[in-house]
């Protein structure tokens, strides 16, 4: 369930910000802008539940009513929105500006050299999971890759190096999931299993996973597929032709 409240400032009992929550939320200090953290930290200020017990729509509608009735007044200084979902009603400060080509190179070689620790990585790494890229973002990045190539090219790696790699690889397994992955990067199609009467049997997307289920050989089913050998135990393998 979801609630409405406000924050009192404790000079002059006016709210400077009304917001939206659940749990703990009216009652923490992270993730609040600088204009609330001015408020708090030279004035102080109270928390009060204005209403609780909502569904999230009806909390966000609350909130942008409240706020609407407070801003008219002169007060939620601190809110840098309507209200309501997302940032409806906020005017970024750099809306319609532009950065010059010679800032951009500055920030470019600042920027060199620098390192982001683990734990940024692993921020950064959380906060685009389950983000889905646009087909003209994808674009994007494939031409700018495209354009600086690997960061690998023109290196090698020196025999001390190359030793190390393969210490640490010696033995680790796979997991049977990490090998259908592999298969399947490294296979050229899908193929279908019949029996001698031309029965279905399956439909497979790699060949190491058929050749487990199966119990046969993965050259075997290789050389079916590609016409080396017209069956083998009884089962055809057909390669499934790609539009």
């Amino acid at each position: 369930m979801f609630y409405t409240y406000r924050h009192i400032r404790l000079d002059t009992g006016t709210p400077f910000y009304v917001g939206k929550g659940s749990n703990n939320r009216a009652f923490e200090k992270r993730g609040r802008n600088k204009y609330w953290k001015n408020i708090v930290k030279s004035k102080g200020y109270r928390v009060e539940i204005i209403q609780d017990n909502m569904n999230e729509e009806d909390a966000f509608a609350f909130e942008e009513k409240l706020i609407k009735l407070y801003k008219s007044l002169g007060y939620c200084e601190a809110n840098l929105t309507d209200g309501g979902e997302g940032l409806k009603g906020f005017t970024p400060w750099n809306k319609g500006t532009t950065v010059s080509e010679s800032m951009k190179k500055q920030i470019s070689n600042k920027l060199k050299g620098i390192i982001p620790s683990i734990e940024t990585r692993n921020k950064i790494s959380k906060a685009n999971k389950g983000k889905i890229r646009t087909p003209e973002v994808v674009e994007k990045l494939r031409k700018i890759g495209k354009e600086r190539g690997s960061p690998m090219q023109g290196r090698k790696c020196s025999d001390s190096h190359k030793n190390k790699i393969s210490n640490k690889i010696k033995g680790l397994k796979r997991s049977e999931e990490t090998k259908d992955k592999i298969a399947l990067s490294n296979s050229k199609g899908s193929f279908k299993v019949l029996d001698y009467n031309e029965n279905l049997i399956g439909i497979w997307h790699n060949q190491a996973k058929c050749s487990r289920d199966l119990k046969i050989p993965r050259t075997t089913i290789s050389a079916c597929i590609h016409g080396r050998m017209k069956s083998f135990n009884g089962y055809k393998f057909i390669l499934i032709p790609t539009n």
